[in-house]
């Protein structure tokens, strides 16, 4: 493995924070509006999360728990909507796509993560660059992305008490959930945004090749990471692959395909 760790970087999760920009809406609901995202699976730990709005719900909070997925417990998830009387509190919407995620966000008021393992999940970071002000389970990754506190809330694992009194905090604190939500979009724009990313790489025989996001191009590397050339593409998205001594990349934003041969060698297009 590498020792040196200058040759080492952390490349990110990202996303676009253009797409995904605050454009708050009324959501329709005479109350908190609460928004989930993910399938309906153990990992997800829904059922932390409906025990929390349950306890919200017997202090005499008007809240409305909006969940988008779908997945194997779906079942399992009506059956305690049901069993604990929730059904006019927690609704869900089924699968949605890209813009109407977003809109889903722009017309909520918090965002609830209940994982119980996650990587870092694009779902937080999207809300994030929405300023939805974010409570989550202490997941994978979620404590790199969030500073408790600062730009959002970070519960145990499991910890069905700290979930629903993190809730209330913003439930209660109108002021504090802006404040946080504004702050979350300017962590996702200095660090978890596209143009701050290398959105695929390959290793060669003797280059290693970076494709960017930002700048539409691809830098040619060295094996010790000194940089050799940069090759334009014309695409923000491009796919990035070797196949024998070709290098292949595919410009997503104009429809072409460039490949080139001995890239160690001096390449020919």
């Amino acid at each position: 493995y590498c020792s040196n760790l200058e040759k080492v970087f952390i490349n990110r999760p990202a996303i676009d924070a253009s797409f995904f920009s605050p454009n708050k809406q009324p959501s329709g609901f005479n109350g908190v509006s609460v928004l989930s995202i993910g399938r309906f699976t153990f990992q997800k730990g829904y059922l932390i999360g409906i025990l929390a709005i349950k306890k919200l719900i017997d202090k005499g909070f008007s809240i409305q728990w909006n969940i988008i997925g779908d997945g194997s417990q779906m079942e399992e998830m009506i059956f305690h909507i049901h069993e604990l009387k929730l059904q006019n509190h927690i609704v869900l919407h089924g699968k949605k796509n890209k813009n109407e995620v977003s809109d889903w966000i722009n017309k909520s008021d918090i965002f609830l993560l209940t994982s119980v393992y996650e990587g870092i999940p694009n779902v937080v970071l999207e809300a994030m660059a929405m300023e939805l002000p974010v409570v989550t389970t202490k997941s994978g990754g979620v404590d790199e992305v969030i500073e408790h506190g600062v730009d959002g809330f970070i519960a145990p694992l499991y910890d069905i008490e700290t979930v629903s009194n993190l809730l209330e905090k913003f439930i209660q604190d109108k002021q504090l959930a802006l404040t946080m939500g504004k702050a979350a979009r300017q962590k996702i724009l200095a660090e978890y945004k596209t143009s701050k990313s290398a959105i695929g790489f390959v290793i060669g025989a003797n280059y290693v090749a970076v494709a960017n996001y930002d700048d539409k191009s691809v830098d040619i590397l060295d094996r010790d990471l000194k940089p050799l050339e940069k090759i334009q593409t014309g695409s923000k998205n491009v796919g990035i692959k070797t196949y024998e001594n070709y290098l292949i990349f595919s410009q997503m934003e104009n429809d072409t395909i460039s490949v080139f041969k001995d890239m160690n060698e001096g390449k020919n297009k």
